[in-house]
């Protein structure tokens, strides 16, 4: 599995970059008339959405979503234990335990404190915001450089973050990599152009029924291109859910972000069930003592992932025939 895996992402990337030179190729002569004629007014719905995110479902808690990533690093290992002496499958075994452990030690319940700061100056220091019951758990697969970033409110997963490294070297722009996934997902994408430079690309989106796709260039800092899935259903309440709004402001010290004062979402609180009585389907959690007393008990029973789960959009997610390999469909690129 670890074999076909590796070998999958070779393939993806190759796929990609060999797209380079015909997409350029194409693309020379093409006025921004007729650019702009082709463009959508809304993204267009693609069925292989849910086939990108696999099993995983919107409203799902980050035990269910570290146990699935659990399941999948214990089917992936089981081969490698075959045949091996038991000092090689000690080694193994706690190389894969290790891995799920740092993935569940990544839980952070972002309440504003030095320690749940040191992402804001990154590539996802947009994707969330401080005292607002979020919450996020990152996962990096060092074998194909993809990294995941999964985003919570309450406890219950809502977007998606997938940054795939760009391999050094590589002859590709982001509009090329767009053009690839214009095929992919069946549709060209609607086109978001920067302000600053109306010639440049700055999102594409794509979208079904529950969730919303953000394709972003970060290649020029972080060397990634970088797939944003999300919940519609919670896009559309962002405004409600997230009642505190600092913004985050660079002190002038690269790295450090000033200290915001603690507010909102906490016991003294009235209103820290806003998000059950907006949306009535997300957990409540109290406090972040709570959720982070909650996140270091063991596994439950309740908490594997099944088809039904606890969901807020039952199904939605399904498609997948390999929900495990983090690449779906973008391996055939």
């Amino acid at each position: 599995m670890r074999r076909f895996i590796q070998v999958s992402f070779v393939l993806f990337t190759v796929g990609v970059f060999a797209l380079s030179a015909e997409a350029q190729r194409r693309g020379r002569g093409r006025g921004r008339t007729n650019q702009a004629a082709a463009q959508p007014t809304e993204p267009p719905n693609s069925e292989q959405i849910a086939a990108e995110l696999g099993v995983i479902q919107w409203g799902w808690t980050h035990d269910q979503v570290i146990e699935t990533y659990r399941r999948r690093l214990a089917a992936e290992y089981l081969p490698l234990l075959k045949n091996k002496g038991q000092v090689e499958q000690d080694r193994l075994m706690q190389q894969r335990d290790a891995v799920i452990a740092s993935f569940r030690r990544s839980y952070l319940l972002l309440n504003g404190t030095p320690p749940q700061r040191r992402w804001d100056t990154s590539f996802v220091g947009s994707e969330y915001t401080h005292n607002n019951n979020e919450s996020m758990l990152v996962y990096e697969d060092t074998r194909t450089g993809v990294r995941e970033f999964f985003f919570f409110f309450n406890d219950r997963l809502w977007k998606r973050f997938q940054a795939r490294s760009v391999p050094r070297g590589a002859q590709v722009d982001f509009s090329t990599f767009v053009t690839s996934l214009d095929g992919l997902f069946g549709a060209p994408g609607l086109r978001r152009m920067r302000t600053d430079q109306a010639d440049r690309i700055e999102a594409v989106f794509w979208q079904n029924p529950a969730t919303r796709l953000r394709v972003i260039d970060h290649s020029t800092f972080y060397g990634a291109f970088c797939l944003v899935y999300e919940d519609k259903s919670v896009l559309a309440r962002l405004s409600e859910l997230r009642r505190n709004m600092p913004a985050k402001v660079d002190n002038g010290t690269p790295g450090s972000l000033p200290q915001e004062t603690v507010m909102g979402n906490v016991d003294t609180d009235n209103n820290t069930d806003i998000v059950d009585r907006v949306t009535g389907k997300i957990r409540r959690v109290q406090s972040a003592d709570a959720g982070a007393a909650a996140s270091a008990r063991p596994n439950s029973g309740s908490s594997t992932p099944t088809s039904t789960g606890s969901s807020l959009n039952s199904g939605s997610n399904s498609g997948s025939s390999n929900p495990g390999d983090g690449l779906g469909g973008l391996r055939g690129l």
